[in-house]
């Protein structure tokens, strides 16, 4: 019973307003058709029982009003929010090296490679970043050092080789001895980063920059010959890849005259018919390579 009368309560108040509204229409129907008899004049009789026409059919209507659509840009921001609450939104750290279309991004613990990241940068902003971080001289092998966040669409996300859409990019700066992540046995620098030679294994490659003359190449590493507290790299000359290079590293004291910064090593570099000094930083890899090359 008690359901009863709701129900028939809630038809009363459906009806209520239907019928207020069909009074209203005959009221107003009623007076426009009395002005139309009444008006001597034949144009303004048509045109009054016209209008009179089109109001009754206009509010004759059963069509409902359309309902404004939703904001297009929260609806989309709100569906990216969810797929990436679903897919695990997150950020990370590490060194990134791009090649044309290729982003590569190497995440480092500073003793090792966790994971590596082939990105698709939905920001368009990433190479540009980072070819700013690694100007003048770009070579394809420089990486600078990033953070990014975004989903891991890889199915499997155990696997060491994942994959990455980026939507934020954090940071973007230049790679150094202390952000570089992992390890190297020498970094070694010229006056006011004039020039620079990167050495180690795990990269596998010997890199050297000068900024000065716009020279950059790299070569396959090799171990330093040892004499003393001497290191010694001698690489020859490799047609259309790299130049001759002379290398010896000394523990020694050397302060950067321009910028007063310390270095606990120091060296000389012969290379192109220049010969040049600088400082530099020991990491922490053996210089001798990897467990397995010093077995041989």
């Amino acid at each position: 019973m008690l359901m009863g009368r709701k129900s028939h309560a809630r038809s009363q108040k459906k009806l209520a307003p239907r019928f207020f509204k069909a009074l209203k229409l005959f009221f107003t129907f009623a007076i426009l058709i009395n002005n139309a008899f009444w008006t001597k004049s034949p144009t303004m009789k048509y045109l009054i029982l016209l209008l009179s026409c089109c109001f009754a059919l206009s509010n004759c209507s059963n069509t409902p009003a359309k309902e404004a659509p939703a904001d297009a840009s929260a609806d989309q921001s709100a569906q990216t929010s969810a797929t990436a609450n679903a897919d695990s939104f997150t950020c990370v750290s590490g060194l990134l090296q791009c090649r044309d279309s290729i982003a590569l991004l190497l995440e480092t613990d500073s003793e090792t490679v966790v994971r590596q990241y082939q990105l698709t940068d939905k920001t368009k902003t990433l190479l540009k970043r980072h070819n700013e971080a690694v100007e003048p001289v770009n070579h394809l092998v420089e990486m600078s050092r990033v953070v990014v966040c975004g989903v891991n669409t890889s199915p499997n996300k155990q696997r060491i080789i994942q994959s990455m859409d980026v939507y934020r990019v954090e940071s973007v700066v230049t790679s150094t001895p202390e952000n570089f992540g992992l390890p190297f046995e020498f970094w070694c620098e010229g006056t006011d980063a004039e020039w620079r030679i990167e050495i180690g294994w795990f990269t596998g490659v010997i890199y050297y920059e000068h900024v000065g003359d716009g020279t950059s190449w790299l070569c396959a590493w090799q171990p330093a010959k040892v004499k003393g507290n001497q290191w010694i790299y001698d690489i020859p000359a490799n047609p259309g890849h790299n130049g001759a290079l002379s290398l010896v590293i000394k523990k020694e004291k050397h302060i950067n005259a321009k910028t007063q910064k310390a270095y606990d090593y120091s060296c000389e570099l012969k290379v192109n018919g220049k010969s040049l000094k600088g400082g530099v930083i020991r990491g922490s890899a053996n210089v001798l390579g990897p467990p397995e090359f010093r077995q041989r």
